[in-house]
């Protein structure tokens, strides 16, 4: 079922938007909740981009310590990271970025 949703997702090129740009800070921690839930987190975007899920880096930028507004830099390695190979990463983030804006602008939303 899983994987006839992500299946879709790619067929379909929906863009999915990835909370992305943590800047490690010694001593940081995330709150217990989020630490509970971040292996599945990324065990989720890993699939994605294994599958070639469109992924846009958001970096909810400026809302604690390690989302300063100077954040998105960290994005790349981050997806890197996750399996996105490092000479696929800018076109296909530039290539969601890009649908992404052209759907907004078109009045597309999920």
């Amino acid at each position: 079922m899983v994987a006839d949703l992500v299946a879709e997702i790619v067929a379909r090129q929906v863009v999915v938007g990835a909370a992305m740009g943590v800047v490690p800070i010694p001593g940081a921690v995330p709150p217990p909740a989020v630490l509970a839930r971040l292996p599945k987190v990324l065990a989720t975007l890993t699939m994605f981009v294994r599958s070639g899920v469109l992924l846009v880096a958001g970096t909810d930028s400026g809302i604690g310590v390690v989302k300063p507004h100077s954040s998105l830099p960290y994005a790349v390695p981050q997806l890197v990271g996750l399996g996105m190979s490092r000479q696929t990463k800018v076109p296909t983030l530039l290539r969601a970025n890009a649908l992404h804006a052209e759907r907004s602008e078109a009045g597309v939303t999920a």
